[in-house]
């Protein structure tokens, strides 16, 4: 997901909130805040305040704010910041913090509102708000007493950005002395770091104004102590988050920090560059990346590592169209009474001010660039001023290596061969000579019953032939013996009995199988077999003798009776 930004400006309301916002961005996950000394009432207002906070979803925020009273004889001047609040308000004069502001999110961007104090005055205000971070988080850090790098890993993700403010005190304590510094480090994916800070410094109760400032091109935060360098401090990377390195006790002051997660280390650029002398366009690249969102912090200095006797402190920012806001700060140096005044600048992002009521450069945002960004000068100074530029947007692509090359005219593509070898390929290869086989169904170990019919199988046809006793039909051959009676003459009584024949029949039946399919058929048999039934008869003596008169009264049967005895005569012979 790309990183969106967009810069919203409003008035701030004496009481309540103030909503910045923009239609359809969407939930941001990130805002960096000014808050300008003037308002509707006033613009430019007397007396220097500069305000700056941090705030993200997860949630977090922080804030400082520095201070100088105008017309003293002797200077009165102030620092204050916490982790509770993203913007604040503090007076030389109460020796206390006037007003505080809550940010939260709200549709389309983030409410400031009125959470302790009270004023009386409509301020200006400006935010950028940020949307694509991978991760954000807003937190604080004591610098401890040492030398050695403090791992911050509150973060849990390691930052690609990180922007840092300071008023070099304690947490939430209102101390005496204006300090305040504001810087940026950037941390590539292979762990190298571009950083930068301006920083500003005005003692208290000094006889006329000590205000002087500093810009960095290698360390994120310094401070000036009675108009020397005094402590700088080093970002490094940290797979959870990332190291901050004094260069000398601090005596445990705190910095506040925004640390990011872009999608890509690249989506940032942190540098420090040159204003021009003269006017006109002014096209600043190398930056890497498409800006969606700019900040410039700049001074009088005109060289780096050089404390410079000037209390101007201007820090702006740009937007997509162009959208543009600066806060400027003034306490001119050496001044008695002191002459500090704040003003905001709505139209140009870069407004330095070397003396109240006095333009030194002006400069407004053109259009953002695939490597940078271009200002138009309306005001040039006479000589070229150091400014530390903040860029957050889209990284560019780059040169891109393509594996395989891209193909060429004569490039040559190569058809594969495929060929046996040692691997054999089951089924092989079909060529033309290709046979194809059909299935065999055979019996196995599985038996079926009834078996398969196959073209052998036999049907017998009934046989029918004549003997002693008929049987219709007679398909059952059977080699029981019969016995037929003889009858002959004699005082032996003959007397017939019924043949039982206790031979069991019986007739396959095949059954089809559930889920079995028979080729060909079953053949049905709808032939039915009978069998002869033979009855017996009890005869009496009376029986016979009725049996042989009727037999003796027909003359066929004298006529039998008289070739039986002729065949039993020739028997007997």
């Amino acid at each position: 997901m790309a990183i969106t930004a967009v810069v919203v400006s409003a008035t701030l309301n004496t009481t309540g909130d103030t909503a910045f916002t923009s239609s359809g961005f969407g939930t941001p996950d990130a805002a960096i805040i000014l808050l300008g000394r003037g308002g509707t009432a006033n613009n430019p207002q007397v007396h220097a305040t500069f305000t700056g906070g941090f705030w993200c979803s997860d949630p977090g925020q922080a804030g400082i704010t520095f201070c100088s009273e105008d017309a003293q004889v002797t200077t009165d001047t102030r620092r204050y910041g916490d982790s509770t609040y993203a913007g604040h308000i503090a007076s030389p004069t109460t020796d206390s913090v006037v007003i505080s502001y809550s940010a939260s999110a709200t549709t389309d961007g983030i409410n400031l509102s009125v959470a302790a104090g009270s004023t009386t005055l409509n301020r200006y205000a400006s935010v950028i708000l940020l949307k694509g971070l991978t991760n954000a988080h807003v937190g604080s850090v004591s610098l401890g007493t040492g030398t050695s790098a403090i791992n911050v890993t509150a973060p849990g993700f390691r930052a690609d950005l990180v922007l840092l403010l300071s008023t070099w005190a304690a947490n939430a304590t209102v101390t005496a002395a204006a300090r305040g510094s504001f810087g940026a480090a950037q941390i590539s994916a292979g762990g190298t770091v571009a950083q930068g800070c301006i920083s500003y410094e005005s003692t208290d109760n000094a006889a006329a104004s000590t205000a002087r400032t500093i810009v960095l091109n290698d360390k994120a935060l310094a401070r000036i102590t009675s108009g020397a360098l005094a402590v700088e401090c080093a970002i490094g990377a940290n797979d959870n988050g990332f190291s901050i390195t004094p260069s000398a006790d601090s005596g445990s002051q705190y910095a506040y920090y925004l640390a990011i997660e872009c999608p890509d280390p690249e989506d940032a650029y942190v540098g420090v560059v040159d204003t021009i002398t003269g006017e006109g366009d002014q096209a600043y690249t190398g930056a890497g990346l498409t800006p969606q969102a700019l900040i410039l912090a700049s001074t009088l200095a005109t060289a780096v590592d050089t404390v410079t006797d000037s209390g101007a402190f201007n820090v702006g920012f740009g937007g997509p169209a162009t959208s543009e806001w600066s806060s400027v700060y003034i306490d001119e140096y050496n001044s008695d009474p002191t002459d500090t005044e704040g003003y905001v600048d709505t139209s140009n992002i870069l407004h330095i001010r070397s003396a109240v009521g006095t333009e030194d450069t002006v400069a407004s945002l053109t259009a953002f660039g695939s490597d940078g960004w271009t200002l138009n000068y309306s005001n040039g100074s006479g000589a070229a001023r150091k400014m530390l530029a903040i860029a957050i947007g889209t990284a560019a692509s780059g040169a891109q290596t393509l594996t395989p090359s891209l193909v060429t005219n004569t490039q040559t593509f190569h058809a594969a061969t495929v060929i046996r070898g040692a691997v054999t390929l089951t089924p092989s290869l079909v060529t033309n000579s290709q046979t194809f086989h059909a299935a065999t169904v055979s019996t196995g170990s599985v038996t079926l019953e009834p078996s398969l019919v196959t073209n052998g199988q036999t049907f017998y046809a009934p046989v029918v032939s004549n003997g002693g006793v008929t049987l219709a039909p007679s398909l059952v051959t059977n080699s029981q013996t019969f016995p037929s009676p003889t009858i002959s003459v004699g005082a032996v009584t003959l007397t017939l009995d019924v043949v039982v024949n206790g031979q069991t029949f019986y007739a396959p039946t095949v059954a089809q199988p559930s889920g079995q399919t028979l080729e060909p058929t079953l053949v049905t048999n709808g032939q039915m077999f009978y069998g002869p039934t033979v009855e017996g008869m009890l005869l009496t003596q009376a029986d016979l003798d009725a049996i042989a008169a009727a037999v003796w009264a027909d003359p066929a049967a004298v006529a039998a009776h008289a070739k039986l005895d002729a065949i039993i005569a020739r028997i007997t012979c």
